[in-house]
């Protein structure tokens, strides 16, 4: 039953950031909805993906939304807390440079090596 939910949840993953990467984040969000209606619970990763999403579209009030979330339910990945953080300090800020740069940082360390896991 894991293997399935991880498979799931990757399939999920990778769509979501395939959309936010070309700016449909009105597609990744609908995903995100659909994931959750088929009972395939967001890991830290997939909110992640949804919050760089809503900064790719320029939605940063989205994005900070999304990571707050993430942060209250309790972060399981180690490091995401301290870049979700940054981030949210970043967009409040309007400091587009910073929080330009914590996003690919956080897809170079958090998001690639888990797609190359398969999480």
């Amino acid at each position: 039953v894991q293997a399935i939910h991880n498979k799931r949840l990757r399939w999920y993953n990778s769509a979501i950031d395939r959309h936010g990467r070309e700016g449909r984040v009105a597609e990744a969000l609908e995903l995100l909805q659909d994931m959750i209606t088929a009972d395939v619970e967001p890991s830290d990763v997939t909110l992640l993906i949804v919050a760089l999403a809503c900064i790719n579209a320029g939605r940063n009030e989205s994005a900070v939304s999304v990571l707050e979330i993430m942060t209250e339910r309790g972060v399981k990945h180690p490091g995401l807390e301290i870049y979700s953080s940054a981030l949210i300090e970043a967009l409040r800020a309007g400091d587009r440079a910073s929080a330009a740069f914590l996003v690919e940082d956080v897809r170079r360390e958090i998001v690639y090596p888990h797609e190359l896991r398969g999480i």
